[in-house]
C-alpha cells in the first residue's frame, strides 16, 4: 500500500522550483498533502493541498483563523473540477458550484450568512446562466425569477416585494423587455403598466396610480423619451404639478400646486432649467415671491 500520497508535510519543508514542488534538498517531486498554519503556534490550520509528482492535484481545503472551514474543492490538471464550496466565518455555507475542466457547469447556489438561500442558478459553457434563475430575500421569500438560455435572458421576469407581493412582471427577449410590463404596489394594488419593444417603451400616454386607486401621474412617451404634457396628482386627487417634457427634460410652462388645489409655483422651463418669470404662492392663493430668472440668476421683486 502506497502511503506517500497521504503524507502531510508543512509547506516550509518543501521547495518550489521550475513550477514543481520538490522534497527539500532533492530533485524529487513531492507527492502528498501540503499543510500550512496561520501562525507559529500551529494551533490553527491555514490550508491543506494535495500534490502528485510536484503538481497540485486532488482535494484542497482552506480555513479561517477561528478554525472554521473557508473553502474546499478539487484540482485536476491545474483547474477546478467537481464541487467547489466556500463558507462564511460563522460556518454557514456561502457558495456551492460545480466545475468541469475549470468551467462552471451545472447547479450553483449562493447563501446568506444566516443560512438562507440567496441565488439558485444553473450554468453551462463556463459562466453562462441557463435555465431558471432565482434570487431570494434573507427571510427566504422569493425576490425575483427569470429564465436564461445560453447566458441570455429569455422568458417571463418577475420581481417581488419582501412581503411576497408581486412588484412587476415583463417578458424578456434576447435580454431586453418586450411586451407588457405590469407594476404593483407593495400591498398588491395596481400601480402602472407600460409596453416595451426591444427594451424601449412604446410611444403613448402612460398612467400611474396611488395605492388608493387614484391617478398619480400621466405622462407621454415618444421615441423612448418623455415628450409632451405631464401631470402629477396627490393621493387626495388634487393636481400636484403639470408641465411639458421635451426629449426627457422640462420645457415650457410649469405649474406646481398645494394639496388644497391652490397654485404654489409658476414658471417657464427652457432646456430643463427655469427661465423668465418665477412666481411663488402661499396655500391661500396670495403671491409670496416674484422673480425674473435669466442665466441662472434671479432678480426678486416683492
Amino acid at each position: 500500500m502506497n502511503t506517500s500520497s497521504h503524507r502531510e508535510v508543512e509547506l516550509h519543508h518543501l521547495e518550489k522550483r521550475d513550477g514543481l514542488l520538490l522534497e527539500a534538498n532533492t530533485q524529487i517531486p513531492f507527492t502528498g498533502i501540503v499543510i500550512a498554519y496561520h501562525n507559529e503556534s500551529k494551533r490553527n490550520l491555514h490550508f491543506k493541498k494535495s500534490y502528485k509528482d510536484g503538481k497540485q492535484e486532488g482535494p484542497y481545503e482552506a480555513y479561517y483563523e477561528n478554525g472554521q472551514l473557508e473553502l474546499k474543492g478539487y484540482i485536476k490538471d491545474k483547474v477546478l473540477n467537481g464541487i467547489f464550496e466556500t463558507y462564511f466565518e460563522n460556518g454557514q455555507l456561502h457558495y456551492r458550484e460545480t466545475y468541469v475542466d475549470g468551467l462552471k457547469m451545472g447547479p450553483s447556489e449562493d447563501y446568506y450568512s444566516n443560512g438562507q438561500l440567496r441565488i439558485k442558478a444553473n450554468y453551462i459553457n463556463g459562466y453562462k446562466e441557463d435555465g431558471t434563475y432565482k434570487e431570494f430575500f434573507d427571510n427566504g421569500k422569493l425576490e425575483s425569477k427569470k429564465t436564461f438560455k445560453n447566458g441570455i435572458e429569455n422568458g417571463l421576469w418577475e420581481v417581488f416585494y419582501e412581503n411576497g407581493q408581486l412588484s412587476f412582471k415583463v417578458f424578456l427577449k434576447n435580454g431586453t423587455e418586450n411586451g407588457l410590463l405590469q407594476q404593483y404596489h407593495q400591498d398588491g394594488t395596481f400601480a402602472t403598466e407600460r409596453i416595451y419593444k426591444d427594451g424601449v417603451i412604446r410611444d403613448g400616454t402612460y398612467e400611474e396610480f396611488h395605492k388608493n386607486g387614484k391617478l398619480e401621474s400621466k405622462k407621454t412617451i415618444k421615441d423612448g423619451y418623455l415628450n409632451g404634457p405631464f401631470e402629477y396628482y396627490y393621493e387626495n386627487g388634487q393636481l400636484s404639478e403639470k408641465g411639458t417634457f421635451k426629449q426627457g427634460v422640462k420645457d415650457g410652462t410649469y405649474e406646481l400646486y398645494h394639496d388644497n388645489g391652490q397654485l404654489k409655483l409658476k414658471t417657464t422651463f427652457k432646456n430643463g432649467e427655469p427661465y423668465g418669470l418665477f412666481e411663488v404662492y402661499n396655500d391661500n392663493g396670495q403671491l409670496k415671491e416674484k422673480a425674473t430668472i435669466k442665466n441662472s440668476e434671479q432678480d426678486i421683486t416683492d
